[in-house]
Protein backbone atom coordinates (compact mmCIF):
# COMPACT_ATOMS: atom_id res chain seq x y z
CA UNK A 1 0.00 0.00 0.00
CA UNK A 2 2.77 2.44 0.95
CA UNK A 3 4.76 1.69 -2.23
CA UNK A 4 1.60 2.11 -4.29
CA UNK A 5 0.86 5.45 -2.59
CA UNK A 6 4.36 6.73 -3.36
CA UNK A 7 4.24 5.50 -6.97
CA UNK A 8 0.82 7.01 -7.67
CA UNK A 9 1.67 10.32 -6.00
CA UNK A 10 5.04 10.64 -7.75
CA UNK A 11 3.40 9.91 -11.12
CA UNK A 12 0.73 12.55 -10.42
CA UNK A 13 3.35 15.09 -9.38
CA UNK A 14 5.51 14.37 -12.42
CA UNK A 15 2.50 14.95 -14.65
CA UNK A 16 1.67 18.04 -12.61
CA UNK A 17 5.17 19.38 -13.13
CA UNK A 18 4.71 19.17 -16.89
CA UNK A 19 1.31 20.82 -16.61
CA UNK A 20 2.73 23.57 -14.39
CA UNK A 21 5.33 24.45 -17.02
CA UNK A 22 2.51 25.10 -19.46
CA UNK A 23 0.17 26.63 -16.86
CA UNK A 24 0.30 30.25 -18.05
CA UNK A 25 -0.92 29.08 -21.46
CA UNK A 26 -3.42 26.42 -20.35
CA UNK A 27 -4.88 27.71 -17.09
CA UNK A 28 -8.49 28.89 -16.96
CA UNK A 29 -8.24 30.48 -13.51
CA UNK A 30 -5.45 31.74 -11.26
CA UNK A 31 -6.14 31.84 -7.53
CA UNK A 32 -3.90 33.54 -4.97
CA UNK A 33 -4.43 33.98 -1.25
CA UNK A 34 -3.14 34.39 2.29
CA UNK A 35 -4.12 32.17 5.16
CA UNK A 36 -3.42 30.78 8.58
CA UNK A 37 -1.77 27.42 9.02
CA UNK A 38 -2.95 25.32 11.94
CA UNK A 39 -0.82 22.34 11.02
CA UNK A 40 -0.96 18.93 12.70
CA UNK A 41 -4.11 17.10 13.62
CA UNK A 42 -4.41 17.21 17.41
CA UNK A 43 -4.90 13.74 18.85
CA UNK A 44 -3.08 11.67 21.52
CA UNK A 45 0.50 11.11 20.37
CA UNK A 46 0.54 13.88 17.76
CA UNK A 47 3.40 16.34 17.58
CA UNK A 48 3.54 20.11 17.52
CA UNK A 49 1.36 22.40 15.46
CA UNK A 50 3.26 24.51 12.94
CA UNK A 51 1.01 27.52 13.34
CA UNK A 52 1.58 30.62 11.25
CA UNK A 53 0.79 32.58 8.12
CA UNK A 54 0.93 31.02 4.67
CA UNK A 55 0.55 32.09 1.05
CA UNK A 56 -1.00 29.95 -1.66
CA UNK A 57 -1.30 30.02 -5.42
CA UNK A 58 -3.17 27.71 -7.75
CA UNK A 59 -3.70 27.17 -11.46
CA UNK A 60 -7.16 25.76 -12.24
CA UNK A 61 -7.80 24.25 -15.67
CA UNK A 62 -10.84 23.56 -17.85
CA UNK A 63 -13.12 20.61 -17.02
CA UNK A 64 -12.05 17.27 -18.49
CA UNK A 65 -14.82 16.34 -20.90
CA UNK A 66 -13.65 12.72 -21.15
CA UNK A 67 -14.47 12.32 -17.44
CA UNK A 68 -18.09 13.39 -17.85
CA UNK A 69 -19.21 10.13 -16.22
CA UNK A 70 -17.76 11.38 -12.89
CA UNK A 71 -18.85 14.99 -13.29
CA UNK A 72 -16.08 16.45 -15.53
CA UNK A 73 -13.65 17.50 -12.78
CA UNK A 74 -11.09 20.23 -13.33
CA UNK A 75 -7.36 19.50 -12.86
CA UNK A 76 -5.31 21.89 -10.73
CA UNK A 77 -1.74 22.44 -9.57
CA UNK A 78 -0.89 24.58 -6.56
CA UNK A 79 1.61 25.55 -3.90
CA UNK A 80 1.29 26.57 -0.27
CA UNK A 81 4.27 28.37 1.27
CA UNK A 82 4.74 28.99 4.97
CA UNK A 83 5.66 32.59 5.78
CA UNK A 84 7.01 31.51 9.19
CA UNK A 85 9.62 28.96 8.13
CA UNK A 86 7.49 25.84 8.49
CA UNK A 87 6.40 23.25 5.92
CA UNK A 88 5.71 24.09 2.26
CA UNK A 89 3.55 21.99 -0.09
CA UNK A 90 3.20 21.42 -3.86
CA UNK A 91 -0.08 19.82 -4.90
CA UNK A 92 -1.88 18.35 -7.91
CA UNK A 93 -5.40 16.99 -8.13
CA UNK A 94 -8.95 17.23 -9.43
CA UNK A 95 -11.72 19.63 -8.38
CA UNK A 96 -15.49 19.36 -8.79
CA UNK A 97 -17.54 22.57 -8.87
CA UNK A 98 -21.17 23.28 -8.05
CA UNK A 99 -22.43 26.77 -8.94
CA UNK A 100 -25.67 28.60 -8.19
CA UNK A 101 -25.70 32.10 -9.64
CA UNK A 102 -22.69 33.99 -8.27
CA UNK A 103 -22.13 31.49 -5.45
CA UNK A 104 -20.07 28.35 -6.07
CA UNK A 105 -18.36 25.59 -4.15
CA UNK A 106 -15.34 23.47 -5.06
CA UNK A 107 -14.41 20.09 -3.61
CA UNK A 108 -11.19 18.39 -4.62
CA UNK A 109 -8.58 15.75 -3.84
CA UNK A 110 -5.14 14.74 -5.04
CA UNK A 111 -1.55 14.22 -3.98
CA UNK A 112 1.29 16.45 -2.83
CA UNK A 113 4.92 16.62 -1.79
CA UNK A 114 6.40 18.75 0.99
CA UNK A 115 9.71 19.88 2.50
CA UNK A 116 8.81 19.22 6.16
CA UNK A 117 10.04 16.62 8.65
CA UNK A 118 9.51 12.93 7.99
CA UNK A 119 10.73 11.79 11.42
CA UNK A 120 11.35 13.65 14.68
CA UNK A 121 13.84 11.85 16.96
CA UNK A 122 12.37 11.42 20.46
CA UNK A 123 14.22 12.15 23.72
CA UNK A 124 16.12 9.06 24.85
CA UNK A 125 17.83 7.87 27.99
CA UNK A 126 21.61 8.18 27.79
CA UNK A 127 21.64 11.30 25.62
CA UNK A 128 22.99 14.60 27.00
CA UNK A 129 20.35 16.74 28.70
CA UNK A 130 20.79 19.53 26.14
CA UNK A 131 20.13 17.09 23.27
CA UNK A 132 16.95 15.79 24.88
CA UNK A 133 15.72 19.32 25.59
CA UNK A 134 16.32 20.27 21.95
CA UNK A 135 14.51 17.15 20.69
CA UNK A 136 11.54 17.87 22.96
CA UNK A 137 11.31 21.47 21.77
CA UNK A 138 11.40 20.44 18.11
CA UNK A 139 8.67 17.83 18.68
CA UNK A 140 6.51 20.47 20.38
CA UNK A 141 6.86 22.85 17.43
CA UNK A 142 7.19 20.77 14.25
CA UNK A 143 5.03 18.14 12.58
CA UNK A 144 6.15 14.62 11.61
CA UNK A 145 4.64 13.65 8.28
CA UNK A 146 6.07 10.15 7.81
CA UNK A 147 6.26 10.34 4.02
CA UNK A 148 7.42 12.91 1.49
CA UNK A 149 4.23 12.21 -0.49
CA UNK A 150 0.85 12.96 1.11
CA UNK A 151 -2.84 12.84 0.28
CA UNK A 152 -4.48 16.22 -0.22
CA UNK A 153 -8.09 17.36 0.18
CA UNK A 154 -9.43 20.83 -0.55
CA UNK A 155 -12.66 22.79 -0.51
CA UNK A 156 -13.57 26.40 -1.13
CA UNK A 157 -16.64 28.58 -1.24
CA UNK A 158 -16.55 31.45 -3.71
CA UNK A 159 -18.56 34.51 -4.68
CA UNK A 160 -18.18 35.83 -8.22
CA UNK A 161 -17.79 39.63 -8.26
CA UNK A 162 -17.97 39.81 -12.06
CA UNK A 163 -17.01 37.75 -15.11
CA UNK A 164 -13.32 37.90 -14.20
CA UNK A 165 -12.95 38.20 -10.43
CA UNK A 166 -14.16 36.19 -7.44
CA UNK A 167 -13.40 36.03 -3.72
CA UNK A 168 -13.02 32.67 -1.97
CA UNK A 169 -12.70 31.03 1.43
CA UNK A 170 -10.36 28.04 1.11
CA UNK A 171 -9.68 25.06 3.34
CA UNK A 172 -6.92 22.49 2.66
CA UNK A 173 -5.77 19.33 4.40
CA UNK A 174 -2.67 17.15 3.96
CA UNK A 175 -2.19 13.73 5.54
CA UNK A 176 -0.53 10.32 5.03
CA UNK A 177 -3.82 8.65 6.15
CA UNK A 178 -1.85 6.66 8.73
CA UNK A 179 -0.70 4.20 6.05
CA UNK A 180 2.31 2.23 7.26
CA UNK A 181 3.58 4.84 9.70
CA UNK A 182 2.81 5.51 13.38
CA UNK A 183 2.68 9.25 12.70
CA UNK A 184 -0.24 11.04 11.02
CA UNK A 185 0.33 14.65 12.07
CA UNK A 186 -1.14 16.16 8.91
CA UNK A 187 -1.62 19.83 8.11
CA UNK A 188 -4.59 22.16 7.75
CA UNK A 189 -4.86 25.64 6.25
CA UNK A 190 -7.72 28.14 6.14
CA UNK A 191 -7.27 30.99 3.66
CA UNK A 192 -9.00 33.90 1.97
CA UNK A 193 -8.07 34.48 -1.65
CA UNK A 194 -8.82 36.12 -4.96
CA UNK A 195 -9.59 34.19 -8.12
CA UNK A 196 -9.08 35.56 -11.62
CA UNK A 197 -10.65 33.91 -14.66
CA UNK A 198 -8.49 34.19 -17.78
Amino acid sequence: MCIALKTITRSMLAAGGLVALASPCLAQEIRVGLGYTAQSIVYPGSHGTERGASANAEFLFKPIGALHFIGSPRPFVGVSASLDGFTNFATIGLIWRVQRGRLYGDLGAGGSIHDGHLFLPPPMAGLPLEENIERREVREERSEFGYRELFHATFDVGWRLNDRWAVELLGQHWSNAHLGTPSNDGADILSARLAYRL
